[in-house]
């Protein structure tokens, strides 16, 4: 005669989250959360500064090439094909002008824009909170120029570089270092090289 033995289950109890713990979990939820998002801003804010750098070291090269394979400009109603051209960068806040950049024609032939003489070619804004941050002459020697202009003239793809005081270069600037700086303080500067021998480099400040 055979026997069938029953084992007694016993239900296993499950023990449900305090309110400590659910507040614990839900803060380390909400640091991971903001850590995502705080990066995920930098890094955004990152792509779009380089992308500014990038535009303005385009736009200063398009000056470059009209200025060496003589682009005509209108001077007093006569078209002349000898003009050079240039960029003018400024970190003046007043009137935004900080958030833009112009590319213009050197009608006067001295290195310097002249809004008032027609010489105003594009003007181009800045967005998303960027500004022009800071401009360097020479190294960090000289760092905390208003404006510069920067221009070309043929033949020579050499740079001419020239600040609101024209004692800082004497003959002229070995080169220049635009900074552009989001509005995230966390998003490092992007600097813009022009060297007089017409060189144009992209670098990110080391400087937080």
């Amino acid at each position: 005669m055979f026997f069938l033995k029953t084992k007694n289950l016993k239900l296993l109890t499950k023990r449900a989250f305090s309110l400590i713990e659910l507040l614990v979990v839900l803060a380390i939820i909400t640091l991971i959360t903001s850590i995502v998002l705080i990066n995920h801003s930098v890094f955004n804010g990152g792509v779009v500064l380089e992308s500014l750098a990038y535009e303005i070291a385009l736009i200063t090269r398009q000056a470059q090439f009209f200025s060496i394979n003589v682009l005509g400009s209108n001077n007093g109603g006569t078209t002349t094909f000898d003009t050079g051209y240039g960029m003018y960068f400024t970190t003046d806040p007043m009137n935004s002008n900080n958030k833009q950049f112009t590319l213009f024609a050197d009608l006067n032939d001295n290195g310097i824009y002249n809004v008032q003489d027609g010489e105003l070619v594009e003007v181009y804004n800045i967005t998303r909170g960027n500004v022009i941050k800071n401009i360097c002459i020479n190294g960090n020697s000289i760092c905390d120029r208003e404006q510069v202009h920067v221009t070309f003239k043929r033949p020579d793809p050499d740079a001419i570089i020239k600040t609101d005081l024209p004692a800082d270069c004497g003959d002229g600037c070995s080169y220049v270092d635009i900074y552009v700086g989001s509005s995230n303080p966390r998003v490092k500067d992007k600097i813009i090289r022009i060297s007089i021998t017409g060189q144009i480099s992209i670098s990110t400040s080391q400087i937080e």
